[in-house]
């Protein structure tokens, strides 16, 4: 609580990131700012406040109901919005702002690896999985051999890794082997586009 009064008075704008409504509560009585109500379609980590924590399966649009009717602080809505008109139903449903990931995943300004690029646009990926065996955190990418095969076990997939030097990991995104390699996507990373960050930011807001 002190040090987000500290930051508040620096002048800094303080949001947390919320999974469930309990994750909200929690925020609130901490005395954030705003709240980033994230959904269970978004890529990469869900932002639940332990580890040990299911995040709330609700759509997006349900768990932002649910903070919403309960909770008084400016929301910003994610998880899975890939589109103008998602990003225009959220703003109906009372979002303050929209915040997008996958979206961007292939623009020039990523950062994104070649093969994590490729991966996106290749017809063998055909789902995304939210599973825990990475980092223990509950986390959705493409489904690949390296995260089904992890689902297969209830090890953390890093020890797997560690045994099968080469074709895991850093390795085999230098390869080119999308097989091997953890490919962070929401579930609607087929809307994306190659296109710059700018437009694609245009096209979500037009």
């Amino acid at each position: 609580m002190g040090e987000i009064a500290s930051l508040r008075a620096a002048g800094i704008v303080v949001l947390a990131t919320v999974t469930s409504l309990e994750d909200a509560l929690a925020a609130d009585a901490l005395g954030v700012d705003a709240l980033v109500v994230q959904g269970p379609k978004s890529g990469g980590h869900r932002g639940t406040h332990s580890a040990a924590t299911e995040p709330d399966t609700r759509p997006l649009d349900e768990l932002l109901a649910a903070v919403r009717a309960t909770i008084a602080l400016p929301l910003i809505a994610a998880g899975g919005l890939t589109s103008a008109a998602d990003v225009r139903r959220v703003l109906d449903l009372g979002a303050l702002a929209a915040q997008c990931g996958t979206a961007f995943l292939r623009s020039p300004e990523a950062g994104t690896s070649a093969t994590h690029r490729a991966a996106l646009v290749d017809g063998r990926f055909t789902e995304t999985l939210a599973t825990r065996p990475f980092t223990g955190r509950v986390a959705r990418g493409l489904r690949n051999s390296l995260r089904h095969n992890s689902m297969q076990s209830r090890r953390s997939a890093i020890p797997q890794c560690t045994n099968s030097p080469g074709r895991c990991g850093a390795a085999a995104t230098r390869d080119g082997d999308a097989e091997w390699t953890r490919l962070w996507a929401g579930a609607g990373w087929r809307a994306g586009t190659d296109l710059s960050g700018a437009d694609v930011a245009r096209l979500l807001t037009t």
